[in-house]
Formats: structure tokens, sequence, C-alpha cells
């Protein structure tokens, strides 16, 4: 699951981008969690708390604060997320390109430019490992070595390429959480038919 970030000072407008963004990454099949923050310093003590997000959404225009000088200042923290501004001013996008921007959006712009930063995003960053806990511990899983999925009850035994099995409990729903949006497919046992 991807761990985005808004830094906006308007709540109509942090309402409205909630809205869109759900509805495109449904469309997407992208599960994400998306916490929002209306200052420099409500974002700055989310990622010393919670650690980096993937992607942050950052409006310009904070009031006192400029989003272009907080973007420097995450970059220079080392701060590797994504970065994708969002303003009602054109007149920046050329001073934001030092902090190498995802994206550059206009608030009156349309969906299709969220999407379009969106599918920016996604492909840039394909997972290729998933975190199980499992019966051993946490383990680091390689996306393209999994096989399928055995499921009995809450009882989960996930088959590997290689050979190997890592056992874990759970539901197909936390498996579907889990895993990013991957080419996986779910295999339903034929049931007999009686004569």
């Amino acid at each position: 699951m991807y761990r985005f970030a808004l830094c906006d000072d308007d709540p109509d407008f942090c309402a409205r981008f909630k809205k869109d963004l759900k509805n495109i990454a449904a469309d997407k099949n992208a599960p994400y969690t998306l916490n929002c923050y209306n200052d420099r310093s409500s974002l700055f003590n989310a990622l010393d708390s919670e650690g980096d997000f993937d992607l942050i959404f950052l409006d310009v225009d904070l009031g006192n604060e400029n989003g272009i000088d907080i973007a420097r200042e995450l970059r220079r923290e080392q701060i590797k997320s994504d970065i994708v501004f969002i303003t009602s001013f054109s007149d920046y996008a050329v001073d934001s390109y030092d902090v190498e921007p995802l994206h550059y959006l206009l608030k009156s712009g349309s969906q299709s430019r969220l999407e379009t930063a969106l599918n920016r995003f996604l492909a840039k960053n394909k997972p290729t490992k998933v975190r199980v806990k499992t019966t051993k511990g946490m383990v680091f899983i390689d996306l393209a070595n999994i096989m399928y999925f055995e499921i009995f009850s809450h009882d989960i035994v996930m088959h590997m390429k290689d050979g190997s099995e890592e056992a874990f409990r759970g539901t197909l729903k936390n498996i579907e959480e889990a895993l990013p949006p991957y080419e996986l497919c779910q295999a339903v046992p034929e049931l007999s038919r009686q004569p």
C-alpha cells in the first residue's frame, strides 16, 4: 500500500482532492493511504514520526510558506519522496525543477492531470517486494517469486517458484490489501457436478 501526503492549507480543496484521488486510484487498483497537513511543521512532524511518504502533493502557496522552499528542505534532509506540486499559479513551474518534481498541477486543472501524475508515480514505483509476517517472523518476499497462495480457513501458505513456502495467518482480503497492484489472478477449484 502506498503512503501519500497532501500539504495544503485550503480545507475545501483538500476535500475535493481526496475525492478525486479516491476515484482515480480505485480505477487503477492502486491501494494507498492519504494523510493531510496544512503547513510545513505538521508535514515534517509526520515525516519524523512515521518516516517518508511515497508521494507528497505539495501546495506552492501555503500562506506565509512557499511549497518550493519546503521541497528544497525535503531534498536537503535527504527525503526521497516523489513530489507533485499543486498550485493556482503557473508562475512557479520553472522554479520547481531544481527539486525534481514528478509533476506540476494547476488547481483549476482537470482530473485527467491528476490521473497523469498518478500514472507517472505508479510507472516509476512498481514494487518488487512485499513484507509479510510469517510464522518465522517478518520477511521480505520477491513478488516475482510468488506462484500462488493456498488458503485453508485463516491459514495461508504462499508457494514460491524456487520451491520454498511461507506460512502465515490471514484472509484473502489481507493478501489483496498487502500486495501492490500486480498481475495475480484468483483460482477457484471447480466443483464436481452431481448426476
